[in-house]
């Protein structure tokens, strides 16, 4: 089975079956996305909450970007706008620095929303250290249905996150 190493991502792409759904949470600059779009063929949702980011991405037939937030819970949150760093709701680069209020919605709750009931073929997640509460608030039921996840942990950014 290959593996393939996109945007510091590793999975394999040939798990993944034509017509799944890809979730590129954390889209950036869209790399990863295009990536898919390209080379699996895939429908992808990427979410981008930066709106600096956001404006510049450009959907496809295959790509459709959110510009919103993927949370363990659904609401509005502060989202602090990196300069040095990518934007954050976790993470802040320092004092004072500039918020905005964006939505958040989550993995089940859009997939039930849009009706989205069919297998997942990957849930990739760089969403500046938020990744471990969207893993622990992820059902059941939508993991069963997911062939893998690539995540990008930042657990060097919280002293409490460390085991």
């Amino acid at each position: 089975m290959k593996i393939a190493s996109v945007c510091g991502h590793s999975f394999a792409p040939g798990l993944i079956q034509p017509g799944e759904l890809i979730f590129d949470c954390g889209a950036n600059e869209g790399e990863f996305s295009r990536w898919c779009d390209a080379t699996i063929e895939c429908p992808v949702i990427a979410f981008e909450p930066d709106p600096r980011l956001y404006g510049t991405l450009r959907s496809t037939p295959n790509v459709e970007f959110v510009n919103q937030a993927v949370g363990g819970q659904e609401g509005v949150f502060a989202l602090a706008l990196g300069v040095k760093s990518c934007s954050s709701g976790v993470i802040a680069e320092g004092r004072p620095q500039q918020t905005i209020q964006v939505q958040a919605v989550t993995l089940d709750g859009l997939c039930a929303r849009r009706g989205l009931l069919g297998t997942i073929g990957l849930i990739k997640m760089d969403i500046e250290g938020a990744e471990l509460d969207v893993l622990e608030q992820l059902p059941v039921q939508l993991l069963e249905r997911t062939r893998q996840i690539t995540v990008e942990f930042h657990d060097f950014l919280r002293a409490s996150d460390l085991p």
